[in-house]
Parts: structure tokens; sequence; C-alpha cells
């Protein structure tokens, strides 16, 4: 299978020192947790975190003693020593726990949050695809799958045992699994166990980050393919140069793949057209300088693209139309208002509405003709 490469990152060293460096490790900072950004250099983060894994490994039952007094302990959750469990949050992206917010290991070594860009950009394409097509789209579900899945494809955790769970960044359930429209998805709504035979997602998506671009188009390929999941969409959501660290330009950038009958993705469409997703058109438009990216969809019934904000924009326009509606023509029946209220929410309002108003309220008998309305 072939890697997909994302020009601009930086390559996570691959080791760390044998000795933690005299004098890196202010008084503030102690050994029972992980050090943050400033705490030390990199080179002694770096060291810090193999050096708890060491010592988780070392000594498995205390450790696990640990985990089980956490109030979120799931006790049939494979725990990984590769990663930090502590009271509200996690650095292992599988863990599925409600209530525990997720940190990353950076390039350097820290822990720290997650990108805001990224979270906003899934967000964003979790409320997109829903209104495309309804509320069959969930963020970070878990999937759960059997345990020889992970053993047969190198998933294993820091002990060697094969992973058993995985948390997307978001997926596209089938249609026979979508929910009222108006029916927010609780933990429970978010978890297929495929193992005991839940439908298989139509797409999962993962958007990159900068630890996780191997995990994303190798490992988690993989297993997607292994479990049968049709689409599998990458989105690279860019980021800004950073002058002070030298960093360049990050373009946002979109992959989707499509499942073959011998189990393997092959690539379909980039970021540089607009593809079908789940049978919806869609596309990724790149951001004017340090705005995030739009994802839209093609309205077929409207024959226009849509976005989350360009929809909140329309209907905040067509809301101030109708006040200025009912300011000018107090007199026009209910029936004519929800008339005209339904046809410019669905067409759309012409580009001089405000004129148009003005002169309907000069000669109401034609508000028809004069409001673009059909008979």
């Amino acid at each position: 299978m072939a890697v997909v490469g994302v020009q601009g990152r930086s390559p996570v060293p691959a080791t760390a020192p044998d000795e933690l460096p005299e004098g890196t490790i202010p008084g503030t900072w102690g050994w029972g947790s992980p050090p943050r950004r400033g705490d030390v250099d990199a080179a002694t983060a770096r060291t810090v975190r193999e050096r708890r894994i060491e010592a988780r490994l070392d000594h498995p039952a205390l450790w696990r003693a640990g985990l089980a007094r956490l109030s979120h302990y799931i006790p049939d959750y494979e725990y990984d020593v590769a990663h930090e469990y502590e009271r509200d949050w996690t650095t292992d992206p599988d863990y599925g726990a409600e209530d525990v917010k997720r940190l990353d290991y950076d390039e350097d070594g820290f822990v720290s949050p997650n990108a805001t860009r990224h979270g906003s950009l899934i967000s964003l394409i979790v409320q997109a695809l829903c209104d495309a097509l309804g509320n069959r789209v969930t963020n970070e579900p878990e999937l759960h799958f059997h345990q020889r899945i992970g053993e047969m494809l190198g998933l294993l955790t820091g002990e060697g045992k094969g992973k058993k769970q995985v948390v997307p960044d978001l997926v596209v359930l089938p249609p026979e699994l979508a929910w009222p429209a108006d029916l927010e998805r609780g933990k429970q709504g978010r978890v297929l166990h495929l193992e005991r035979g839940d439908p298989v997602p139509d797409l999962v998506a993962e958007v990159l980050s900068p630890t996780s671009e191997k995990r994303d188009f190798e490992d988690k390929m993989a297993l997607y393919a292994a479990l049968g999941i049709a689409e599998y969409l990458v989105v690279e959501s860019g980021e800004p140069p950073d002058p002070f660290q030298g960093d360049p330009e990050i373009p946002p950038a979109i992959w989707l793949y499509r499942l073959e009958s011998s189990e393997v993705y092959r690539l379909v469409a980039d970021s540089s057209e607009s593809f079908r997703i789940c049978g919806t058109l869609v596309r990724l438009l790149q951001p004017e300088a340090g705005k995030m990216p739009v994802f839209q969809w093609w309205d077929e019934n409207q024959e226009r693209w849509r976005d989350p904000a360009s929809d909140r924009e329309r209907l905040g326009a067509l809301r101030n139309s109708l006040m200025f509606l009912d300011a000018v023509l107090p007199d026009l029946s209910g029936e004519a208002r929800n008339l005209i209220e339904a046809h410019w929410l669905a067409e759309g309002l012409p580009e001089d509405i405000a004129n148009r108003i003005l002169t309907a309220g000069q000669r109401p008998d034609e508000w028809r003709a004069l409001l673009g309305i059909p008979r």
C-alpha cells in the first residue's frame, strides 16, 4: 500500500538522550506528571516520556491499580503503557471515556492541547455533512473490533497486545442508524461494536495533526480497509506560516480513498477538485489568509454550494428582510407571509430585496411580482 506524505511536516525525533541533562528541571515540575512546554527543554521532555513508559512496564500492577482508581476507568479497555491517563485528560487518541479531554504529545515530547484548527475543522465538517446527509454523522465515535484484527495489523499497545478500539475524528453511519434531526447523540449513540455485528460505517474521516500522519495514512488506513469501510477521508486543516519559528505555511488539503475488492484503498480524489462522498458532492475551499478552510456540499434542490457559515448568514439576511417586510406591509395576510418566507428560504433573496420591499409598500396589490413570488 502506498504511503502518502504531507509536505511541510517535521518528523518526530526518533531517539531521546540516555541521561537527563543537568540543571534542566525547574523546581516547579515533578516526576509525577509529564512536563508541559516551558517546564523543561525538548530533550528532557522526550526522555521523561520514555522513562515514564519504562516505569509503567516495570511496575504493571501499581500502574493498573492507579488506573482502577480513576472515576472514568473502563474495566475491559486495553490501556496502553505508551499513554497517560489522568483524572480528566489522556494522551490516548482511542480512549472514549466521557468527559475526558484528549491532549497530544507534540513533536518535542511535550503534552499539549489538540490544535484549535483541528477541532474546529472537525466540527465544521460534521455540521456540513449532517445538513447534507441527515443525522447519521457524528464526531469521535467509538469503533470496537476483534482484537485479532489489531494483532494481525500490528496495531499494538506498548505491552504488545492488539488494540480493539479506535476513535476516528468522525464517521458517516449507515442510513438505518440515522436519528431524528433534532435529537443529539449522546455517548451510547456514538458507539459501534463491529465485533458484535453492528453495521459498518459508510465513511470514516481523520483530520491530520502534526503527530498523526503515520497513524492516519498507514495504521488507520489499513485498519479501516480491514473493517470494510467503503470510503476514507483524510483532511489537512493547514497551518499559517510562523515567522518566529521559521515554519512554512501548510496549505489545507483533502484526500478521498475508496475501498477496492482486495481490501486496499485507492486514491480517487484530492483537494484540487470536488468529489462525491456517500453520494454527495463536496469540496474544500482554500481560505483567506489566517482563516479556516471552508468545507462545502452541493445542494441539488437549491442548486448552490452550502456550508454552515453561509447558511447562518443566509438565514440572518432572511430574518432581517422578513422583519422589514412586516414593517412595510403590516396588513399582509399570514398565508401570504408564509408563502414569501418559504420561497425566499428555498430560492434565496433577490439581490435588490430592500428596494423591492419598499416598492411593494407603495403598490401592495402587486406584492407577488415585486417580491419575486411565482403564482
